[in-house]
């Protein structure tokens, strides 16, 4: 980020998207910490059941989209 402020400042053009795409990273890890630390305060080690559910819950939907598509190929 950093270094695209730079480049704009020296005239070179500032990539919107990417600088959003950026912005929305660092956001989401802060507000990662911050709730890994209120979860950690409350429920101790077993904090970390809550990213490792939401982990297992994306993987079996993605699973499930991609056995989805790959039908949606196979009869086409």
């Amino acid at each position: 980020m950093g270094i695209m402020i730079g480049s704009s400042l020296r005239g070179e053009p500032f990539d919107k998207r990417k600088a959003k795409l950026f912005v929305t990273i660092v956001f989401g890890f802060v507000l990662g910490g911050i709730a890994g630390a209120m979860l950690f305060y409350k429920l101790a080690f077993l904090s970390l059941a809550v990213p490792a559910t939401a982990c297992i819950l994306l993987a079996i939907v993605y699973r499930i989209y991609r056995k989805r598509i790959a039908y949606t190929n196979r009869a086409n």
